[in-house]
């Protein structure tokens, strides 16, 4: 445990490449979070895989604006792995903080959030709650698809916090004594070899509900099915460095057949577009399609409203959305509940577990 006077220092990382369009909110969110007395974010730090739109132009803007704002330059494009090893290699923050490019805080304590399991109980990584964005009525099967599938993570998280389930790479917290010396294969998912390198070398590790970030959900087929057919290449992968026991083990959660056809019978039409994107995700996975690129660390990621539009209806307020129990090693956890003010959420509206 760190204890209550402690002072840490707190990195903020952003990986980006081409993510010009959306850029400037997230890195907004960042930079208007609320301070505390007890850490302070002295970097935030966009390092570019070699982008070649606007996306350096406007972090330069912000660190003309504020001097905690730095941009990293890549030469060439190696991957959002490679960036995260020469974050983990450079900082010497007590938390590195990553967050994607196409995320948005909910409330200004996030980052606050996501520290606290960090100075308050000493453990290595803290997962946020992570939430798909929303449009509104659609038909779009993708999209549909994705709410499905939403619902059946957030009882996930629930049902076992302390999982892969809880600590997706979109937005992580990682104590010094994690990400120090962590080197991550650029073939690898970078949430899942952080995660269970957290367990194998023995640390604890929290999941902070009130830490909410909305994310860029896929909205077309082919999108769907490059997320999920990865998905499936990187638990290979995770299986054969960590082992296929603790990966299979982990990822199991009991009950979930039951809840999955209550579920159905609940959106019968968001469960027949579900499983026709699993079914095509399948078989991109079987055919190893775009294994060339993952395995160079390559991927594609999408935009927030699919036309690049990341500033739209920014008024847009939204409630304290939630998605299973904040909670340290399986028990409830007091000490990072409060929420921070809301934030618009560019036309949006979160996907709630019911």
């Amino acid at each position: 445990m760190m204890g209550d006077n402690r002072f840490l220092r707190v990195d903020v990382t952003i990986p980006a490449y081409n993510d010009g369009f959306r850029i400037s909110g997230i890195l907004q969110d960042v930079v208007s979070s609320i301070p505390c007395d007890w850490f302070q974010v002295q970097h935030i730090c966009v390092i570019s895989d070699a982008s070649t739109d606007q996306t350096e132009e406007i972090v330069r803007g912000f660190s003309k604006s504020d001097e905690r704002v730095r941009l990293i330059q890549k030469p060439e494009r190696k991957g959002k792995n490679d960036s995260l090893n020469l974050a983990f290699e450079q900082s010497n923050a007590d938390v590195l903080i990553m967050l994607d490019a196409d995320i948005r805080l909910a409330t200004d304590k996030v980052l606050q959030n996501l520290v606290e399991p960090i100075y308050r109980h000493g453990v290595g990584l803290v997962g946020a709650n992570v939430l798909p964005d929303n449009a509104g009525p659609t038909f779009n099967p993708a999209i549909l698809a994705r709410r499905f599938d939403s619902q059946l993570e957030c009882e996930k998280r629930k049902r076992k916090p302390i999982s892969y389930w809880s600590f997706y790479g979109r937005a992580l917290a990682l104590s010094k004594d994690l990400f120090h010396g962590l080197v991550l294969p650029k073939s690898h998912a970078d949430d899942l070899f952080i995660y269970y390198s957290c367990r194998r070398i023995g640390l604890e590790a929290a999941y902070a509900k009130d830490a909410l970030v909305y994310f860029a959900a896929p909205n077309s087929i082919r999108d769907f099915m490059d997320q999920y057919s990865r998905f499936k290449f990187w638990i290979g992968k995770a299986r054969k460095e960590f082992g296929s026991q603790l990966v299979k083990t982990d990822l199991e959660v009991s009950g979930m057949a039951g809840y999955v056809l209550l579920t159905l019978a609940q959106h019968p039409y968001w469960g027949m577009m579900w499983a026709g994107c699993q079914l095509t995700s399948l078989v991109a996975y079987l055919i190893r399609y775009r294994t060339d690129l993952l395995e160079r660390g390559l991927y594609k990621t999408w935009v927030l409203d699919g036309q690049g539009n990341d500033s739209q209806n920014a008024g847009q307020e939204h409630g304290n959305v939630s998605c299973g129990d904040g909670l340290k090693a399986g028990a409830q956890s007091g000490s990072h509940i409060a929420s921070g003010k809301s934030r618009g959420q560019p036309g949006t509206t979160p996907v709630e577990s019911k």
